[in-house]
Parts: C-alpha cells; structure tokens; sequence
C-alpha cells in the first residue's frame, strides 16, 4: 500500500471513499503503526486534517490492558476472515473520554491490517443515563425500589458465599403528609431530598439508602462489618434525620420510624427479610414513633396475624415444607471437621426461606414445639443413615431440643426409637440443650438427660454465658460440649469482658471433662483468641454457614 500521507495528494482524492467515508478507518501493521488514516480516523485520534499518519503509534492512545488485547488479535489468524475487537477507551491528545468499536481484518497481499472505528461515545452515554433513570429515583438521586431489591438479592448471594451477614432497614417518615401538606409540595419534596443526604451521611459505607416511594426509604446493609451494631446504626439515623430543617425562615422537625431484620437470625431471603424488617417497622410505629426496633419474632411475629401463622405451620407439616440445613463444625487445632449441626428451615410458599426466629416462637405458642422438634431428630437421623451408606457420614450430628420439646414425656424412649429405626449409633447424635433452659428444667426432664447420656448419647449445652447456669446440673450431666454464646464471641478480640467469660468456660469445662464450642464465629482475629484461650471447636461463618445436606456432606471422607 502507498505510504504517502493523504493530506498531501491532490484536491481530487476528497473524493475517495476511503477518505470521506463517516467510519473511522485506519490501516496498521502487526505493532499497531497507523499507515494510513482517512479523515474520520484522524479526527477519532485527535491528530487533526493534515496531520502525518505514517508511522504514528496507536498504542500511544490505548491502556496497557488494551494494548494487549488489540496486538493479540491483529496476530490471530482469525483476523484475515475479520474479527471484531469491541470497545476501546481512547486516551489524549484526543477528546477526552472517547469510545470507540473497532472491528478488524487483514488486508489481502500485504501485511496490514485495516481497522474499522465507530465512535459509540454518545450511544454509550445515551444508554447508560436510561440505564440510571431506570434504576434510580429522580428526585432524590437514590436507588429506586427495583435496583434496591437488586443490590439486596446481590448482598445476600454474596454473603452466602462468604458467611457474612446482611441487613434491611425501612426508614419511614413521621407525619411526613402533614408536613407536606402545610409547606406544600415543593418543601416536601426538598426535604425528602435533605433526608437522603442525611441517610447517606449517617451511614458512610456501612449501608447503601434507596428510597421506595412517598416518605418510605431502604436501607441495604451488606456484609456488615464485625463489631458493627445494626441497632446504633439505626440509632444514628434517626438522629440524622431527626436534626432540624430550616426551610422558608420556618424550623421543620422532621422524625423518623426504622424497621430492622438480619440475615441469617431473622430471615434468610430477601422476601423474609423484608417481612422481618416491616413488622419490626410497625412496632416502631405502634409503640410512638420516633424510634428503632429490631424484628422479634416473639413480639413481631404475633402482631396481627398469629393464629393464621400457626394454622399455615400446621399446613407446612403436613406439606412437608420444612427442611434442614447442616453448618460444619470444626477444631481450632486443625481445621478438621468434626461435626454438623442440624438447622430447622421452613420453605414457605410465599415468603421464602424463613429462619428459625421467624415461626419457633409462633410453634411455641401453637404448641408445636414437640411435633417439629421430633420431626428434625427423624430427618436428621434419616440423612445420617443417607451420608452413612454413601461413606460420608459425620462423626457427630448436633440436634437442639427447644424447652418444651424437653419436658416432653418419653423423650428417652423416642430417641431411642428414631435412633433404631435409621440404624445411627447414639454416640453419632448430640443433642444440644440451651444453658437457660437446662436452669429452668424440671427435675424429670434432667433425669431423662441423663439416661441419654448413660445410652451414649452426646449432649451439648448451648448459649453458655448468656444467661442463668445450673452447676449442679452440669456436674451431674458432664455434657460433651459447652458452647460459647455468639454474642460472647462477636466481643472478641476487644472486649475484655467476653475474654474474661470465655477464659472461665474453658475452664469450667476442663473441671468437668468437657470440650468448648465456640458459635458465631465471624473473623480470624476471633479464631486466633478463641484457640489462644483454649477454645477446642468453632462454629461460625468463618468456617461455612448452614446449608442443604448436598453442599456440605463432600467435606467429610472417613
């Protein structure tokens, strides 16, 4: 090909197609040295109308990783039948922030390649504002409620990957029509566009605001940090947005209502979490307004609609709705996994995924505690005989009695019999009863406890250092494990009552010929001081958080 410069040949090669055509065309060798350059082309790289294209790099305008990738491809042989190498950003001394799409092929009987350049700037632009406009709400510039739910379904996927937990918050105004219809509805609309910059502030990086329509706004915590109080947190908003508003010489006291649930203790889907978060709003609202509460499914979960939730668990029984997810525990020493605990999940139909916190308390009241309580041993019993037949069995299978499930009459005999029916040696089931509810056991349920034990079954106590112990008992039991309360762990490494408590269970368990299970354990540095102060098991995101049988009996080979 002719290596003179198109500038410099005769008026009449305006005409040439090649230089007027409306696409960028540039002929290159193999090290992207521009040969030659119509018009577009040379306008796209900024080197102006008469400007040499000889021997001019392109690379110079490109990013390393570009670079790279464009050398690549004009030396594949896919080249010669054409190839498009998509979207490149274009750097000085051209305009800036340019974009182009080049797609290439090799010129026949000469080493070139010609390269073909359309400015996609303006169309990227274009489609990224309709892309924002879709996914954010214009007034205040916060996500809207489609790309809240997003970033929620997107948290919580992630935190299941990383054992991390999640958070919701509603933020919903007080009074917030009285304001608006007194100021009017321009001041209305200025205030909720004060209140998004106050949640934004308040929060920093630890949550991401979206506003839902009206006064109602949403607050996505992902992964929230260790030593992270969600309820401070929520605290802190209300304060932000309770500070005055000047607005037109009048002083405005905005207020607020927040409702707030996690994942895992509340929920653990994005529709349950929101369930979770909106009855606890409307605690907050029903209890004076101005305020923050935390979902409790004691007090939640019963606001309206209790005996319709506990006819649907009846209905979840007999629908075979519920489920269990195993989370692993393992040694501090070696990391090596010695155990699974069963977890009660419920698959609602509309709600999702709902954790244990969400319906035990409804089960309690409906007098349910027995039936789920003895259908968890059967299933637990009947996936170990499954992991048993397959050579993958765990070495101890952790179960949780609920209180009343405790003092339910024949317990030993109902052990005994799921026991034999799945063929499971009782030393491969641990039963785990809370330190609270073993202190405010009757004397029956501690001998039946204790028969267990004589048969071999494993007993843990569970939440140790939350609340009430009896020693006595403890003494008598000599249960197998003692596990530390996650909210004596979630202290660590810093709080130097949580060492104190842990210290002394290790121990009292030591005194008692018993091993300590750390739960909840989220970070490194709380492994670390757990095994410096002897801790010997854990539990914890750290390690794996609960799920399906499928995903976690590959981590045991016997």
């Amino acid at each position: 090909m002719n290596a003179a410069l198109v500038d410099d040949r005769p008026s009449s090669v305006a005409a040439d197609p090649y230089e007027t055509l409306p696409v960028g065309l540039l002929s290159v060798d193999r090290r992207l040295h521009v040969r030659r350059a119509n018009a577009q082309g040379r306008q796209l790289l900024g080197w102006g109308q008469r400007a040499a294209a000889p021997g001019r790099r392109l690379l110079d305008r490109l990013s390393l990783p570009d670079r790279e990738r464009l050398l690549q491809a004009i030396a594949s042989p896919q080249v010669a039948r054409g190839l498009s190498l998509g979207e490149v950003a274009l750097g000085p001394p051209g305009p800036r922030g340019l974009v182009v799409r080049i797609d290439a092929r090799a010129q026949p009987g000469v080493d070139e390649v010609l390269l073909a350049c359309v400015d996609v700037t303006a169309s990227n632009r274009r489609t990224a504002q309709a892309e924002h406009e879709a996914l954010h709400d214009p007034l205040t510039g916060l996500p809207n409620r489609a790309h809240a739910l997003q970033q929620l379904e997107a948290a919580l996927a992630q935190a299941g990957a990383d054992g991390e937990r999640v958070g919701v918050m509603f933020v919903d105004l007080d009074r917030f029509k009285a304001l608006n219809d007194s100021l009017g509805h321009e001041a209305g609309d200025r205030l909720l566009f004060e209140v998004a910059a106050r949640l934004r502030g308040a929060l920093g990086g630890a949550g991401v605001p979206a506003r839902l329509g009206g006064d109602e706004f949403l607050v996505v915590l992902p992964c929230l940090a260790q030593g992270l109080d969600p309820l401070a947190l929520a605290t802190r908003v209300l304060e932000a947005v309770g500070r005055p508003w000047r607005h037109g010489g009048q002083t405005v006291q905005p207020a607020a209502s927040v409702g707030l649930a996690l994942c895992p203790d509340d929920a653990c889907d994005a529709p349950g979490l929101l369930r979770a978060a909106d009855r606890a709003l409307y605690r907050a609202k029903r209890e004076g307004r101005n305020a923050a509460r935390r979902f409790d499914a004691g007090l939640d979960g019963a606001v309206t609609e209790a005996p319709a939730w506990v006819a649907q668990l009846h209905q979840a029984l007999r629908r075979n709705e519920f489920c269990l997810h195993y989370q692993p525990q393992a040694r501090l020493a070696d990391d090596r996994l010695c155990g699974l605990g069963a977890l009660l999940r419920w698959q609602h139909p509309q709600h999702g995924l709902l954790a244990p916190g969400a319906f035990l308390p409804l089960a309690e009241q409906g007098g349910l505690a027995p039936r789920l309580g003895t259908w968890v041993l059967a299933e637990a019993a009947r996936q170990w005989q499954h992991w048993h037949g397959t050579g993958r069995a765990p070495p101890r299978l952790a179960v949780k009695l609920s209180p009343r499930q405790l003092a339910q009459a024949g317990l030993d005999t109902l052990v005994a019999d799921t026991l034999a029916a799945q063929g499971m040696p009782p030393q491969a089931l641990q039963l785990e009863v809370s330190d609270p509810a073993l202190a405010a056991a009757d004397p029956a349920a501690v001998d039946t406890l204790a028969a267990l034990r004589q048969a071999g079954v494993g007993l843990a106590v569970g939440g140790f250092g939350s609340g009430a112990s009896s020693l006595p008992r403890l003494s008598r039991l000599q249960p197998q494990l003692l596990c530390i309360d996650r909210g004596i762990v979630g202290g660590l490494p810093q709080e130097r009552p949580a060492h104190a408590v842990v210290a002394a269970t290790v121990a009292m368990a030591r005194a008692l010929g018993s091993r300590v299970l750390a739960a909840g354990v989220e970070t490194p540095a709380q492994r670390s001081r757990l095994a410096d102060c002897g801790v010997d098991e854990y539990q914890g995101p750290l390690l794996g958080r609960p799920a399906p049988a499928g995903e976690v009996a590959p981590g045991f080979h016997l």
